[in-house]
């Protein structure tokens, strides 16, 4: 009885660690045509990445199994965008909305 109690134990530590709230870091600065360092903590794997704008998606990166994608971010300079990660369970988490900087890269 005692094991049965300890396994059931152990098995709802490992459930509450996997169910930890998914949420997304907003990046400090994107620049146009420079690489953005997406990071994201919580969920479960597989995420998909989107980027939206003025309530459109314009960017779609899906299958991701690391909690961080570096966005190419393909997006013009003065575009306002937010980034959206959705996981396996159907959770999602948002960043608020930011602007895109100019970059030297293009």
């Amino acid at each position: 009885m005692i094991s049965k109690i300890l396994g059931f134990s152990l098995l709802l530590a490992a459930s509450t660690v996997a169910l930890d709230p998914l949420v997304i870091d907003t990046p400090a600065v994107a620049r146009q045509c420079e690489p953005t360092l997406v990071t994201w903590q919580g969920g479960k794997p597989s995420y998909q990445l989107s980027v939206v704008s003025g309530g459109h998606l314009i960017g779609l990166f899906l299958d991701l199994d690391e909690t961080q994608f570096l966005w190419p971010t393909n997006v013009s300079k003065g575009t306002a965008v937010a980034l959206q990660v959705g996981d396996s369970l159907g959770n999602t988490a948002q960043t608020p909305s930011f602007v895109i900087q100019p970059g030297s890269d293009c």
